[in-house]
């Protein structure tokens, strides 16, 4: 962190308005990423953006700097998300009846979803995403769309980091298993994927 985004910082956690716009400027693009990519859906992600922000702007006078601001606003903005994919998943489960729905839980780190992603574009692999558990998505999102380290993924979600490696390795081959179904992924290729190691 600079100098000059720690004063920036500071003066809008003492209620400078300019000084925060300039904060919501430059990070509104990763925090909208994350949200769509948790969501799925734009306007959902517009709302949660919006949210994020406000709640960054009640807490600033919380963040104490021992983090990278840009991890402190990741982890506001996946708290965020995840509140909303909870209370959508048991709204959903009201509407059910009877019927049980299974869903899978991936959650991965930079592969097949980010390679995919680049050969294929990025509509079928949100599709897969949406299938995910709150918390395989979140750390599925922050790993291969946002490009965290394992370390950063628990700091965001306020879990060890042996929890997100095994999260990301089940969620992974999870994933493989969805994208095969849908017909983006030969399984000889999913196969010799699941062979490779992980990255740290």
């Amino acid at each position: 962190m600079t100098q000059q985004e720690q004063q920036l910082i500071q003066r809008a956690a003492d209620g400078d308005n300019a000084a925060f716009e300039s904060l919501v400027t430059q990070y509104e693009k990763l925090v909208y990423s994350v949200t769509y990519r948790m969501t799925g859906n734009r306007e959902d992600a517009m709302d949660l953006s919006q949210e994020t922000f406000v709640k960054v702007w009640k807490s600033l006078k919380f963040f104490k700097f021992e983090s990278a601001f840009s991890t402190w606003i990741y982890r506001v903005a996946g708290n965020v998300c995840l509140d909303f994919l909870r209370r959508q998943k048991r709204t959903q489960s009201l509407t059910v009846s009877d019927e049980e729905v299974q869903l899978d839980l991936p959650d991965e780190e930079q592969d097949p979803a980010h390679m995919f992603m680049q050969k294929n574009g990025q509509e079928q692999i949100q599709q897969a995403l949406e299938t995910l558990e709150p918390e395989y998505r979140a750390a599925l999102t922050l790993r291969a769309i946002s490009g965290l380290s394992y370390q950063e993924i628990a700091d965001v979600l306020g879990v060890q980091s042996g929890t997100v490696k095994s999260r990301i390795s089940r969620g992974r081959e999870r994933l493989r298993k969805k994208l095969v179904a849908l017909g983006n992924i030969l399984p000889e290729t999913a196969s010799n994927e699941t062979k490779g190691g992980e990255d740290a």
